[in-house]
């Protein structure tokens, strides 16, 4: 469970699409082809409640602010993207990765 809920890409979407342009003819940077995609570090949020007690599927509701707290209070994990390839770097296609190497630091209470 991690913000923001209702844009794409999440943080917690690692693809390869999110290091290119718009039309994948170069490194994603500011200016007018920017992808507005994470970058090399992620951050989430996580609990075991996710899918039981919290954002439920059946819950009929978004979740609230003290249920995204109460998440944010039980874990947090970092995913820092270290080195990567990508393959699929023709201009009008979408990259994707050939390998990444990556850090997770996970932290959670016990």
């Amino acid at each position: 469970m991690t913000p923001p809920f209702h844009f794409v890409p999440n943080p917690r979407d690692v693809e390869g699409w999110h290091f290119r342009n718009a039309d994948n003819t170069g490194p994603n940077a500011p200016g007018e082809k920017n992808v507005n995609a994470p970058g090399e570090a992620r951050e989430f949020i996580f609990s075991p409640e996710v899918g039981l007690t919290i954002n439920a599927p059946r819950a009929g509701r978004p979740s609230s602010a003290e249920e995204i707290d109460a998440v944010r209070a039980f874990g947090r994990d970092k995913l820092v993207i270290l080195a990567h390839k990508l393959a699929s770097l023709e201009p009008g296609t979408q990259a994707r990765f050939a390998w990444m190497k990556f850090l997770v630091e996970l932290t959670w209470a016990l």
